[in-house]
């Protein structure tokens, strides 16, 4: 059997979309049905999903779909023990939640995946059948459940940390969820010389790259946001060149948040404004504007002549353009292990912001103990995050970070390795950038290299070029 996706117009949302499942050529009613209530009221206080969010619920729902057709059962035939068996073997586990050895899971069909990511999967799996129960929708599924206290959290203002208070709530949960992974130390940040170096290489590609990111990154925003920012937004800004404000003054952004239509505000330089306008506004995007008319007359679509960003054939900029965009960059930089993605930007961004903080501040501390209400309040301001284990998780990454910039600040002009800092555990599994450490280890010592006795960890190590993650 044939199970495809196919991405439409939400029939009732404005300019939002829906990802739905086909059985054979014929959309699958079921699931249908609850993609389109979990777009409508599937994100955070039951407001709308994220902009992209359809997209993988879709894929993991179907997932659920194709995994019974395999053992012979369908959505509405399954039992939760062929649920509980499929769970097994995506986490590498035998009938009891033993873990397989090495050999016994290379004959498993499944890549064994991580706990949480299990656990996602299960959740949504979860809130379908629910959902079927809700409309009554005959099936032969059992759900067994837990009840789970969780806690609120409820503020009344924007900056309110000291009027935060927490209410209980109890939720139900589905008896198949496993155990968490361990626990996150840190975010996935980078400096902002490896920023400067990833906007170059992303330049290298088409302007637009560049300057998307770099909105990002100085605003703090998701990429559905900055994907979406029309010129008109633009416009308003001129005003500001003139003001005698400094170009690194910042003034309020309107923009779309995650899962909502109504407008929210982050802060923009009005050093991006320029560059924007300076870079792309003001003569590249009228030409390529012209050549999106182009295409779309060509694909017989709705001309949008408030649409921003535009590649160079034309076509409108999409997230999968973003992520492709950033993952080669990242590459070219020498990520080929783990390679920079968009969300990592939002997380640089807040950790910026903390280093930022404790420059202009000289007694402040970044604690990696307890939760500094301060750094609260800033990640409260910029990201909407108001989470004390949030707030240690950047605090954290801020200290690595640090660290990080005075090593890259310390490293003498002599080496002309101009790629990013690695850890050693990345390091030792990633041979382009071994590669490179060699190619400089040849530079350094001429006819005196002796490869046999050349260690490329040693020699980064010893050269500043890597750094242990165990801070």
């Amino acid at each position: 059997m044939a199970w495809t996706l196919k991405t439409v117009e939400h029939p009732t949302l404005y300019d939002r979309y829906i990802t739905l499942i086909i059985e054979n050529g014929v959309v699958h009613l079921p699931s249908a049905r609850f993609l389109l209530k979990e777009a409508k009221t599937g994100g955070r206080y039951g407001l709308p999903g994220g902009r992209t969010s359809h997209l993988q619920k879709a894929k993991q729902l179907r997932e659920l779909l194709i995994h019974l057709e395999n053992i012979g059962k369908t959505w509405d035939s399954a039992l939760e023990v062929h649920v509980e068996a499929i769970r097994n073997s995506m986490l590498h586990w035998d009938r009891n939640g033993n873990p397989l050895c090495k050999k016994e899971s290379s004959k498993l069909p499944f890549k064994k995946i991580k706990n949480n990511t299990m656990n996602t999967k299960l959740s949504l799996w979860f809130k379908f059948y629910k959902y079927m129960e809700e409309l009554k929708e005959p099936h032969n599924l059992v759900l067994s459940i837990n009840k789970k206290i969780i806690y609120m959290s409820i503020q009344s203002d924007i900056l309110g940390y000291s009027k935060m208070r927490y209410e209980p709530k109890k939720i139900e949960v589905w008896k198949l969820l496993v155990p968490s992974s361990p626990k996150m130390k840190f975010y996935k940040a980078i400096t902002r010389k490896e920023f400067k170096n990833l906007c170059t290489h992303l330049t290298q590609q088409d302007i637009v790259f560049d300057l998307i990111v770099r909105l990002m990154g100085d605003t703090g925003l998701r990429v559905e946001a900055a994907t979406e920012i029309t010129p008109a937004v633009f416009k308003s800004y001129f005003r500001y060149f003139k003001s005698g404000k400094s170009m690194e003054s910042r003034v309020p952004l309107i923009y779309r948040g995650k899962g909502k239509n109504e407008p929210l505000e982050c802060n923009i330089t009005i050093r991006i404004i320029s560059e924007i306008q300076k870079e792309y506004l003001s003569s590249l995007h009228i030409k390529r504007l012209k050549k999106y008319k182009d295409y779309c007359e060509q694909k017989g679509i709705l001309f949008d002549k408030n649409i921003m960003w535009i590649l160079s054939d034309g076509r409108p900029v999409k997230y999968v353009d973003i992520y492709k965009a950033i993952r080669t960059a990242s590459v070219q930089m020498g990520r080929t292990i783990k390679p920079i993605s968009a969300h990592w930007l939002r997380h640089s961004f807040a950790v910026w912001k903390i280093l930022d903080y404790k420059k202009r501040n000289s007694g402040f501390k970044i604690n990696i103990m307890n939760v500094n209400p301060d750094i609260m309040i800033l990640l409260q301001n910029e990201l909407g995050h108001a989470d004390a284990k949030t707030t240690m998780i950047y605090s954290w990454t801020a200290f690595q970070i640090e660290e990080l910039e005075r090593l890259e600040l310390e490293r003498e002009p002599s080496y002309n390795y101009d790629g990013p800092l690695m850890t050693f555990q990345l390091f030792r599994n990633d041979k382009y950038a071994q590669n490179i450490v060699k190619e400089i280890a040849i530079q350094e010592f001429g006819i005196e290299f002796d490869e046999n006795r050349f260690d490329p960890l040693s020699y980064a190590i010893s050269r500043r070029m890597a750094i242990d993650s165990n801070l």
